[in-house]
């Protein structure tokens, strides 16, 4: 039997652009930063909104605010699809580039940032140990148990789907698709 297992209680905490494995990175470098102002002066909030907000925009400064920006750097998948001005230029025999950001730039392709949305990653494990707490459930292991990616595709009888090759697939599809219409329009 085929199935699908989700986990849904109606609130998405991420929601952007799918990250590539560097752009993740990049995000998870700037939220670290933030945290340590949060850390460092964990009452900045209520005393000063503003600042914490100025102070907590400036560790993100180097992520772009662009999709132009974040595919330039290479630090979202994007779905990209042949443009008349892309086909025309194809005809024409003037591309110079296959660099999927210079050609969303030159307007030879329209670039869709790939959305990713993801269920509480950060709050997830808390609500789950508060609502463990609340019923008065203590484990009772001796050793307390180690939970890994593999002991649940044991138990679920299937692989995890990794983002990555999945987003690095779809946009390696779209691109596919852009040079096949590029090399039909040129020929």
């Amino acid at each position: 039997m085929d199935t699908v297992r989700t986990a849904r209680f109606g609130e998405i905490e991420q929601r952007f652009y799918a990250t590539t494995p560097k752009g993740r990175a990049l995000y998870d470098e700037c939220l670290a930063a933030a945290e340590k102002i949060r850390e460092a002066e964990p009452d900045l909030i209520k005393r000063d909104y503003d600042g914490y907000r100025r102070a907590y925009a400036k560790c993100f400064a180097a992520f772009p605010k662009t999709l132009a920006g974040l595919l330039e750097q290479k630090l979202v998948y994007a779905r990209y699809s042949a443009t008349a001005k892309g086909l025309a230029a194809a005809k024409a025999g003037t591309i110079k580039t296959s660099d999927p950001a210079e050609l969303a730039r030159l307007g030879c392709v329209r670039a869709e940032g790939l959305r990713y949305e993801d269920f509480l990653p950060f709050s997830a494990a808390g609500i789950f140990a508060s609502n463990l707490g609340q019923y008065g459930t203590k484990s009772t292991a001796t050793a307390r148990p180690i939970y890994t990616q593999a002991t649940l595709e044991e138990i679920m009888g299937r692989k995890i789907v990794d983002p990555n090759v999945t987003y690095a697939g779809l946009e390696a599809e779209s691109l596919a698709q852009v040079r096949t219409e590029f090399a039909k329009a040129g020929s």
